[in-house]
């Protein structure tokens, strides 16, 4: 086998003929790549659902987020359960960090007009529709009265029913 780099320097025709079996292995690897994928099978939506813990209610309206300390909006609710949910905004999230947030909500329930909690960032992605950033959180430590306001939120006609 012909080593691929020799200690001289090979010219311009050597620079080519290593470039060209650079080239070669990079698209067998692509090319690999790309089968693999397309061999993947694709988790239909029903499937997807199940393995979530809690149901959940997608917002049918724009609810705004904003940061508890600083009252900056940091997105808008995409979706909501007793336990967690999922903002999109223009701001990328961290991911295994604590962010404290407070929802105005858009009618009054049982007399509040905002909730506050802690929650922990599970994950976070660029949406590929569009140029924001999604990003999933879990509720830390939701007290009784929370996931009762969370719930009742759920049902409201603002959001869709949960599945």
């Amino acid at each position: 086998m012909m080593p691929l780099l020799k200690k001289k320097s090979r010219g311009r025709m050597g620079r080519a003929l290593v470039y060209s079996k650079w080239l070669d292995s990079a698209r067998k690897y692509t090319a690999f790549a790309r089968e693999r994928i397309l061999r993947r099978k694709p988790v239909s939506k029903p499937e997807y659902n199940q393995k979530r813990h809690f149901p959940r209610a997608r917002a049918r309206i724009e609810i705004a987020v904003y940061n508890k300390k600083t009252s900056e909006q940091v997105g808008r609710l995409v979706d909501i359960s007793t336990e967690g949910i999922m903002l999109a905004g223009g701001l990328r999230m961290d991911v295994d960090t604590i962010y404290e947030f407070r929802i105005k909500l858009p009618v009054s329930i049982y007399g509040k007009h905002t909730i506050s909690f802690d929650a922990l960032c599970i994950w976070s992605n660029r949406d590929n529709a569009s140029s924001d950033f999604r990003a999933g959180f879990q509720i830390i430590d939701p007290t009784p009265d929370l996931k009762e306001l969370l719930d009742l939120m759920m049902h409201s006609p603002e959001f869709e029913a949960p599945e």
